[in-house]
């Protein structure tokens, strides 16, 4: 499956290197352009690809995302924690996930399992994305 990344920061490559281990493929966008990606590209290997954020944003919405469906999860933890990996005191760290399509957040949910950590669905995008993202009560804890 293809799975693409809005930007390329810390937790987009973070989950770029599980992706590509489960053999996916993965594409990465970012505002600064692809030659900032050129590590990234070098490190991650040939299942991963660059899509300019400038094209990608220069495109009518539906017609770039037809047929996408969103899922919000990886908010709540920092990188830090996350490269850690699942397991903390004898415990698997918790990831949440929100979105509003059953069937994409069952592929994340079991995407996110396969790594080893464990998953609480928060419900739809809107409100369970709140809850997740920084500045909301869930964002940068280590659950």
């Amino acid at each position: 499956m293809k799975i693409g990344m809005l930007g390329a920061g810390s937790v987009a490559l973070s989950v770029a290197r599980h992706a590509i281990e489960q053999g996916h493929e993965v594409l990465l966008s970012n505002r600064s352009g692809t030659s900032k990606l050129a590590d990234a590209l070098l490190e991650l290997g040939p299942r991963a690809s660059v899509v300019t954020f400038a094209e990608a944003a220069a495109a009518p919405v539906a017609e770039l995302a037809r047929g996408a469906r969103v899922v919000k999860a990886f908010n709540n933890i920092i990188m830090t924690n996350f490269n850690a990996g699942p397991v903390r005191d004898q415990a698997r760290r918790v990831l949440f996930v929100s979105g509003d399509d059953s069937d994409a957040k069952a592929f994340v949910t079991e995407f996110i399992n396969k790594m080893g950590f464990r998953t609480i669905d928060l419900g739809g995008l809107k409100e369970g994305g709140k809850m997740q993202q920084a500045g909301g009560p869930l964002g940068g804890h280590d659950f």
